[in-house]
């Protein structure tokens, strides 16, 4: 009861709907780096957050590379709820949209020029 997406769709998603995107990952993860729409709802607390999620919105999680999200995606699954997996996850969208994430200070990349 979940599909895979990719960093091309969540943009066209994020451009185009109102979604409730969750950020799976921790919180030292994301304040590294994330989505400016995401909320951080940590993998372990999903289910405390299950009642506060809107069925009528698409339901997109994220984490690193695609795994705790698929696991929180099954999760939703087994309660009934649509949800979609970011493929490659805030790695790939990271590496296909920079201009679209908040980076830490510590995070930025370098540059000589």
């Amino acid at each position: 009861m979940f599909q895979h997406i990719t960093p091309k769709e969540l943009v066209q998603l994020l451009d185009t709907e109102t979604i409730q995107l969750l950020d799976v990952r921790s919180p030292g993860e994301y304040s590294e780096v994330h989505i400016p729409e995401a909320t951080l709802v940590p993998l372990s607390s999903l289910p405390v957050f299950l009642s506060k999620l809107n069925t009528n919105q698409k339901i997109v999680l994220i984490c690193h590379s695609g795994a705790r999200s698929s696991h929180g995606c099954s999760f939703l699954s087994e309660n009934k709820m649509m949800s979609y997996n970011l493929q490659g996850g805030m790695d790939a969208f990271e590496k296909m949209y920079p201009t679209r994430v908040v980076r830490s200070a510590s995070k930025k990349r370098f540059s000589f020029f």
